[in-house]
This record gives C-alpha cells, structure tokens and sequence, in this order.
C-alpha cells in the first residue's frame, strides 16, 4: 500500500491573512499616537508587535509558498511508515510502530485528525528551536505533534483515519 495526500492547494491562509491585518494595523498604531503622551509609552510596545506580526507574516508566507511549489510537500501512507512532508513544522518520516493511535476532533466546525504518536519527545528531539517550539504547543493542545486539518488535504479524514489505524490493528 503506498498513498500519496497532496495539501489543498484552494484553502486560503487564514495565518497569512491575520497576520497582513495585524501588520497594518500595528504600523497605524505606531504612525498615528495619541498627542501629549511620551512617544515611548505606546510607540516601544507596538514596535515590539509590529516586528512580531511582521515574522509571523513571513513564516506564514513561506508556509503557503511551500505549499503552493514544493512538489513534495505530501502526506505519503505505506505498509512501514507515514512521511508527512506538508509543513516547515511537519514531523517527517513515522514509523507505524510509534504510532498508537488516531482521532478526529472537531475544534470550531472543523476536523482534526490527531495522530497519537508512542513518544513524543522523540519528535521534538534534535529539531531546531522554532520548530521544536511549535511541535511542543501541538503536544501541550492535542498530544501530539501530528495534526492533520481537513482543510488541509484533499482526502477524506475517516478514511484517512483508518488507513492510518489498520496496520496497527493487524
């Protein structure tokens, strides 16, 4: 058995999105501050944000290109392993004995598949800080640092879901 899952190329970046507004209106904020107050009570603190939301923005861009043009930016299910390659802040290479389980969660009318991994730190091991950071907040929320959105994929999540649990059952 080999699957290949290829991302939702039409989905559009809500992060991306949040990000462009927060930058214009962080910039507006530093652009136009109140009169008679010091410029450095207000203008450091949406300094600070600005530059936050710009990094944001970037790493939210970069996402969505790789998505858009990196051809191997898929989700690859076989008889040994699970390769998920979507993402900057994708786990790469599972083998189906890590895997304990799989789960869809609804979080805010919409599907998420967690894919429960044996250990956790294994995945965060030997990572660089951002990516790490980010695989530990998937671990703190949904205890794990596989997360497959049904927006993400085209492919339907029970499905998805099963496959992912058959050769563990067997």
């Amino acid at each position: 058995m080999l699957i290949k899952i290829k991302p939702n190329k039409k989905r559009i970046p809500k992060g991306l999105l949040i990000g462009l507004l927060a930058c214009v209106l962080f910039y507006f904020a530093i652009q136009h501050r109140e009169e008679g107050v010091p410029w450095y009570y207000y203008t450091l603190a949406y300094v600070v944000l600005f530059i936050y939301s710009v990094l944001f923005t970037l790493v939210s861009l970069y996402e969505y290109l790789r998505m858009l043009f990196y051809k191997k930016a898929t989700l690859i299910i076989s008889d040994m392993d699970l390769q998920d390659n979507r993402s900057i802040f994708s786990c790469g290479t599972i083998p189906r004995k890590d895997i304990s389980d799989a789960e869809i969660i609804q979080i805010q009318n919409r599907n998420i598949l967690v894919v429960k991994v044996i250990d956790t730190n294994k995945y965060l091991a030997n990572r660089n800080f951002v990516k790490r950071l980010v695989l530990k907040l998937l671990v703190k929320k949904y205890q794990s640092p596989i997360i497959i959105s049904e927006n993400a994929i085209n492919y339907n999540l029970t499905e998805l879901k099963n496959l992912i649990r058959k050769p563990a059952e067997e």
